[in-house]
């Protein structure tokens, strides 16, 4: 015989409030489980945005950037034939190496002039630094680079900032101990390394000290991709090979962007021997005339 019970006023018999009972618990069970599942889920997914994040933020601080923050970020030379045969000029996270004829480093200085323009007129507001070992510097140029581009030329020079390196020693000390320092201290965007292997050369340096090219040359390397700068590094001519930079294979394969500099009696011939979009590329360009130079005839008699 089948014993009644109520339930909630309702009558029930037993077979039933037992099926109804289980299907409760069974209903409380499948939502525990539901929600412990969609817990587990949330923290799996939690844990893994937070391992991405991290590994983004190790990857930036090695120079990696993702495709969707890459941004080709270029600012010009002041020299309109440079600008043409770059591609634009100079661009972020690349070492450019101008190598060959002295003359180069007037270039050099220029875009340590024009990069302190304004966006709007084509620079970044930007002072610089200059790690100089072949003594590049000249004062009467900056003087003529400020005034072209319409500056004052003492706010140029106060914001052009240089260490002087005199010997193969101080080269080294400079560039791998002092580097992060300088840029610490002045928020510049253009960093100049001239004549980085010339005083080794000058000294001719020889067996394991020729390592210490290659250590400094993976220093700037990876100091401009951290720090997303417009470098510039400047070298001779290696003796032998008179189209090749000194410095040896290592200053070559860390620097991605070469530049051969050559000057004559009226003008500079440019090669883009190395980079990473375009094929070998030529521009050549007169030397301006400069104040207390002698004329030739047929500058006076062009229409």
């Amino acid at each position: 015989m089948k014993k009644d019970i109520k339930l909630r006023g309702s009558k029930w018999n037993l077979h039933h409030a037992v099926n109804f009972g289980w299907r409760r618990v069974l209903q409380r069970i499948i939502q525990s489980l539901s929600g412990f599942l969609k817990n587990v889920v949330l923290i799996t997914e939690d844990d893994d945005s937070y391992s991405e994040m991290s590994n983004r933020r190790t990857l930036a601080g090695m120079g990696f950037r993702t495709a969707d923050e890459l941004v080709r970020q270029m600012v010009g030379t002041g020299t309109p034939e440079l600008d043409d045969l770059l591609g634009g000029g100079l661009e972020a996270g690349m070492i450019h190496l101008f190598h060959g004829d002295g003359g180069l480093h007037r270039d050099l200085l220029r875009m340590a002039v024009h990069i302190q323009l304004p966006k709007e007129r084509g620079g970044l507001d930007s002072p610089t630094i200059i790690i100089d070992s072949c003594n590049m510097i000249k004062i009467e140029d900056v003087t003529d680079y400020a005034f072209e581009f319409e500056l004052e030329p003492e706010i140029v020079m106060d914001r052009i900032f240089i260490t002087r390196a005199f010997n193969s020693s101080q080269t080294y000390d400079l560039v791998m101990n002092h580097l992060e320092s300088f840029f610490d201290r002045v928020p510049a965007r253009l960093l100049i390394v001239s004549g980085l292997p010339d005083l080794y050369v000058l000294e001719q340096v020889s067996g394991e000290r020729l390592q210490e090219l290659t250590h400094m040359a993976t220093k700037i390397m990876t100091f401009t991709l951290q720090r997303r700068l417009f470098t510039v590094v400047s070298a001779q001519d290696a003796g032998q090979q008179p189209y090749h930079p000194a410095g040896g294979k290592a200053l070559s394969s860390c620097a991605q962007i070469h530049v051969h500099v050559k000057e004559g009696k009226h003008y500079f011939k440019y090669v883009l021997a190395k980079h990473p979009q375009y094929p070998v590329k030529r521009a050549s360009r007169t030397k301006p005339v400069r104040f207390g130079e002698t004329l030739p005839l047929s500058f006076f008699l062009k229409e």
